[in-house]
């Protein structure tokens, strides 16, 4: 929907608009479907194997501790259990290893010119607000509920520019529990964005349509129009910022979407074993004939009588636990490897204990292509877009609009560090000479609270053991007993 085709619909200049049909045209853009979708595959309380619709409850039959006076035999009563209804929260964990790898340690701004005045506003504005720390976060919903938006503001209360800073709102779907509804053009440009969602102080549901500044009027703001009632009326504001304040992520499908039915199978197979090693996981004693009497339970010597053709055994699996073992090895590892990510439990993590830092991060590869992927992608560009729109909102507010300043947006890469393996590389590269001080090696190990005083304390004690271990001389007399001349 163009944003020509939407001031259009709200009116103006004589032309009463539509703004009813406005309201519907956003409402229309929901993505219901995927994002309900999403929450469940994320929310592991929601996933089919906690439902007894798809588990039900199993019909036993229970001795009631007494016995038919004319046969003998006990007395059973029905009695439903439920099985075992085990989740995996696998969706959750793979969504937040990737979107931990996505963020990396954060990013970098990199100018064009480092001594902007605009520059140094965008990046003590950036670190004031702790952008960095919303990065995996924003990773973390897009992939979670295919969608997330990042609404900016201006902070109140500041004396002066030098103390001012832009603020975002992070919203979406498990953000907040708003429904978000994108407005695109045809050259998938976000011309608007409708968010709803419950005013937490009044309890009433709101409406809000963040419109693009008009193309047709230079210099024209963002609007920001707020429905009430359904869409039957409505209030119009328009906002101080030179481009539309609204940052939005979405992708298709949910992150997990193609392995679901694999996961599904995992919960499944998993509950099955779990409730069938209720049942036979102690050894069960059939018994075939008649038995006269069974030992008490939790009784001493105990001792079991029967008639002659009595026959009891004991009956345990066989091979079933190991093919369940083989099939959850199997669904365990084709759910990770076609997600791009990795197990890291504790029996992977010992058994590279030993390996050097370039041999896990080869282990780890798959990892770093899908977080490569992502930042070069709809997320990177997402970023770059807070950024830039930062860096238009920082030109406007210090009325400098021919500033040429850009910056860049550079993502740091997540991984191990082995700092052993990365200091013998660069004393090889060095010819075997010292790369730091010994100075500058005390304040790197971080355990002496001034590195200055304890280098001297370390010279010190250096000079008293070789004065201790010099042979006597002129320059070095003995010591002298106490009490008496030498």
């Amino acid at each position: 929907m163009q944003i020509s085709a939407i001031y259009k619909l709200m009116g103006g200049d004589g032309d009463p608009g539509d703004p009813k049909a406005l309201y519907n045209q956003a409402r229309n853009m929901a993505r219901k479907k995927a994002v309900a979708d999403g929450e469940k595959q994320y929310d592991y309380k929601k996933h089919d194997v906690t439902k007894p619709s798809e588990r039900p409850d199993k019909k036993t039959f229970v001795p009631t501790g007494e016995k038919n006076p004319m046969t003998g035999e006990a007395i059973l009563r029905e009695q439903w259990e439920p099985p075992v209804r085990a989740p995996f929260p696998i969706q959750k964990y793979i969504i937040q290893q990737k979107a931990s790898f996505a963020a990396g340690n954060g990013i970098k701004l990199r100018p064009s010119d480092e001594q902007s005045r605009i520059f140094k506003d965008v990046y003590r504005n950036w670190y004031a607000i702790k952008a960095d720390f919303y990065l995996r976060d924003i990773a973390k919903w897009q992939m979670a509920d295919t969608q997330v938006g990042l609404i900016f503001f201006g902070e109140p209360g500041a004396e002066s520019l030098d103390e001012f800073n832009f603020r975002f709102l992070l919203t979406g779907p498990s953000v907040d529990g708003a429904t978000l509804e994108p407005v695109f053009d045809r050259y998938r440009r976000l011309t608007a964005l409708g968010r709803e969602y419950i005013d937490p102080d009044t309890g009433k549901t709101i409406y809000e349509l963040y419109i693009a500044p008009n193309p047709d009027q230079p210099g024209s703001k963002p609007i920001l129009r707020t429905y009430t009632e359904s869409g039957s009326s409505y209030t119009d504001e328009e906002l101080p910022y030179p481009k539309l304040n609204v940052i939005y992520w979405e992708q298709e499908r949910p992150e997990c979407d193609g392995t679901d039915v694999l996961i599904r199978e995992l919960e499944f197979g998993f509950s099955d074993f779990l409730t069938q090693q209720g049942y036979s996981a102690d050894p069960i004693l059939f018994g075939k004939g008649r038995t006269i009497n069974l030992p008490a339970k939790g009784s001493a010597g105990k001792f079991i009588e029967g008639s002659e053709d009595a026959d009891l055994k004991f009956v345990t699996p066989e091979n079933a636990t190991e093919s369940r073992e083989l099939q959850f090895k199997l669904l365990q590892k084709y759910v990770f490897s076609l997600n791009r990510s990795v197990l890291l439990d504790l029996d992977t993590m010992q058994s590279l204990s030993e390996v050097s830092g370039a041999a896990l991060d080869r282990y780890l590869i798959d990892a770093y292509m899908d977080a490569t992927d992502r930042q070069q992608g709809e997320w990177g560009m997402g970023v770059q877009r807070m950024v830039n729109w930062m860096l238009a909102a920082w030109k406007d507010l210090r009325d400098v609009p021919t500033d040429k300043t850009t910056i860049d947006v550079s993502f740091t890469k997540y991984r191990v560090e082995d700092v052993r393996e990365t200091v013998e590389m660069l004393l090889l590269a060095n010819g075997q000479q010292p790369l730091i001080s010994q100075e500058a090696s005390i304040s790197e190990a971080g355990l002496a609270d001034d590195p200055s005083v304890e280098f001297e304390r370390i010279k010190a004690e250096a000079q008293e053991r070789q004065a201790a271990e010099a042979p006597p001389g002129p320059l070095n007399p003995a010591p002298q007993p106490e009490g008496g001349d030498a």
